[in-house]
């Protein structure tokens, strides 16, 4: 993009985000702030101060994550829960999942909506924390408050949870929501992979092979990840009865 800068070629609001994303991966984050530092002040805005707050938390610089969110609160750009998503995230590679609850607190008071990604990463903290009762807690108040902020991962993040906890019941009635509610047309490869997944973790192998099926009629072409899940979830089918189809 520099030969744009070399053209005198205006900049969209868009483009100064993807330059900075890019010098941040190639340059690092230092050389993404001299760049926001050096920009006008109408391209100092909530998108180029999200996408360098989002470049912190991505390299889980902590310290200069924070201080740029303050910045940014203060300037009143913090308007939606995409800052908190970002650092809500940074808390989590760094193991800190409690400071997500905080988070969470804070964008409650300030009457700012959770995302749909949101809700995963706090589902996630409560798991991180061994707390069920909490993660089922953010599972009801998404049914009963935002059910349209639900997607297949809520429900597959509230199975892989009781799995690890070996409520093997309760799993079974989480994968029967996600199915339910959210395995629909255009649902993704991903998503019948984690339902395989932990189908099998349960040790329902008839309901391995009905999700299998389902997800050869949905996606004639599997992929491979596709096999590869199915070997790993069921070994004992033999090789001819899963690779019917031609990999790619």
């Amino acid at each position: 993009m520099e030969w744009m800068e070399m053209r005198k070629i205006n900049y969209s609001y868009a483009d100064y985000t993807i330059h900075l994303d890019l010098i941040s991966k190639t340059k690092g984050i230092a050389a993404a702030g001299n760049y926001m530092s050096n920009l006008s002040p109408l391209a100092k805005n909530k998108y180029t101060y999200g996408t360098l707050l989002n470049c912190c938390c991505m390299g889980i610089m902590e310290h200069k994550a924070l201080e740029l969110f303050e910045k940014v609160d203060q300037m009143g750009f913090v308007s939606n829960s995409l800052p908190f998503t970002n650092i809500m995230s940074m808390y989590m590679k760094l193991g800190k999942p409690e400071k997500v609850l905080s988070l969470v607190q804070d964008m409650k008071r300030r009457n700012i909506s959770l995302s749909t990604i949101a809700y995963n990463i706090l589902m996630q903290s409560y798991a991180s924390l061994n707390d069920i009762v909490g993660v089922e807690r953010v599972s009801e108040e998404i049914e009963k408050v935002d059910e349209d902020k639900s997607d297949w991962r809520i429900y597959s993040n509230l199975a892989a949870v009781y799995v690890k906890a070996g409520l093997f019941e309760k799993a079974k009635i989480a994968l029967g929501k996600l199915e339910e509610k959210k395995m629909k047309p255009g649902t993704p490869h991903e998503a019948y992979h984690f339902v395989i997944s932990l189908y099998a973790a349960i040790g329902q192998l008839g309901e391995v092979n009905r999700i299998w099926k389902t997800l050869n009629s949905v996606y004639p072409r599997v992929t491979n990840i596709g096999y590869l899940v199915m070997r790993q979830a069921q070994p004992q089918i033999t090789r001819p009865n899963i690779a019917k189809k031609r990999e790619y």
